[in-house]
């Protein structure tokens, strides 16, 4: 097999409104189909599974939710080969593929972390400390990083009574 190739026209369909970041037109497609979409009791409630980011050649895709119902985290699934294979033991509420489809971002505690998706392996990129970044997102060109900055300030008044 020289490359993974959606087997319906709805796989099809949903692959591209993904790469396009459409979520109105994914979810009118999902409600034309009859289909369960597991969700792991423990992120019931506490957040939504959040949105995968998929490789341009649309060959695996980055998830934070936990794919096998198994280990919690950031794992990366090879539609070729059918692997699972887990980045890191911790979720992250932004993650994104750089446009060579080997590199990914992620976030944990405030900082951006990269990951090559071949060998597992990462790093830490960016951190504006003691602040925190949030959420982030990458322009499609990859040459802007977006992100929601937490700051926590803090004045101390001191009265003296008279």
């Amino acid at each position: 097999m020289d490359s993974w190739a959606p087997a319906t026209e709805a796989e099809a369909a949903m692959r591209d409104v993904l790469r396009a970041g459409d979520q109105e037109h994914y979810f009118r497609i999902l409600a034309r189909l009859d289909l369960l979409l597991p969700v792991s009791a423990d992120s019931a409630g506490r957040r939504s599974p959040g949105w995968g980011t998929w490789s341009s050649d649309g060959r695996k895709i980055i998830d934070s939710s936990n794919l096998d119902r198994q280990s919690r985290g950031l794992s990366i699934y090879f539609f070729e080969t059918g692997r699972l294979e887990q980045i890191s033991d911790f979720s992250s509420p932004s993650m994104a593929l750089l446009q060579d489809d080997r590199r990914g971002l992620f976030s944990l505690d405030g900082t951006i972390f990269i990951a090559d998706t071949a060998t597992l392996k990462r790093r830490s990129l960016f951190s504006v400390a003691p602040d925190k970044i949030i959420r982030f997102r990458l322009s499609r060109d990859n040459r802007w990083l977006y992100y929601i900055l937490e700051s926590t300030e803090a004045d101390i008044w001191l009265l003296n009574h008279k």
